[in-house]
């Protein structure tokens, strides 16, 4: 039988954090999650931030779980304030029309592999089908992945930023945005979070609790 010492546990316990902290995506675990749309020469922050996120809280590129018993994923990431947590939705849409979500909110942007929230609830087809109508009024197919800046419009420092990420039929795309420039998609947005995922997420991108 081994014995360890309180101090070597404890220096292990930091050896692990550090790693954690220091954990850097690879340029081809970024291709996986976001197939080129988002890459280091892009939109190098973007990329490794989400990128970051998505794998520390155990997350697969969306391709992976697509089958033909489950054509369609959608995903959502949203770096919350006022303290960057992260939170993920995931949807995967079944041929039958009815849906899968899961449901993830980290402990905090510097340790988002610890995970507060981590379940898994059955989606009606009424809610899929009403999603799914949210995302084609808002064309998210054919949206930017980022909006182009424009310098008339005004700007707040420190605004939640987000992902949506979505792959169907061999198609995949991802938009991302801060809280504050939604515009179309806010109602999907919010419609994943919230009447999916039953989390108390407002448009600001604060997380006051799970309803």
């Amino acid at each position: 039988m081994l014995l360890f010492g309180a101090g070597f546990i404890t220096s292990n316990l930091r050896a692990q954090d550090t790693g954690r902290l220091r954990y850097v995506p690879s340029s081809s675990d970024i291709a996986a999650f976001f197939h080129g749309e988002l890459s280091e020469s892009s939109h190098p922050a973007l990329a490794n931030y989400n990128a970051r996120y998505l794998h520390l809280m155990g997350e697969k590129p969306l391709s992976d779980g697509v089958s033909p018993s489950q054509p369609q994923t959608y995903r959502l990431l949203v770096e919350t304030r006022p303290h960057n947590t992260p939170v993920v939705v995931r949807l995967s849409i079944k041929a039958d029309g009815t849906g899968e979500a899961v449901v993830k909110v980290s402990q905090s942007a510097r340790f988002a592999d610890t995970l507060t929230v981590n379940r898994t609830k059955v989606v009606s087809r009424e809610n899929v089908d009403d999603f799914l109508r949210h995302m084609g009024t808002a064309s998210f197919w054919s949206r930017p992945v980022v909006e182009q800046f424009d310098v008339h419009k005004p700007v707040s420092m420190g605004a939640a930023g987000w992902i949506l990420e979505g792959t169907r039929e061999g198609s995949y795309h991802v938009v991302c945005r801060t809280a504050e420039r939604q515009a179309s998609l806010t109602n999907a947005v919010m419609f994943l979070a919230k009447n999916i995922g039953k989390l108390d997420l407002t448009p600001e991108g604060t997380l006051p609790g799970e309803r």
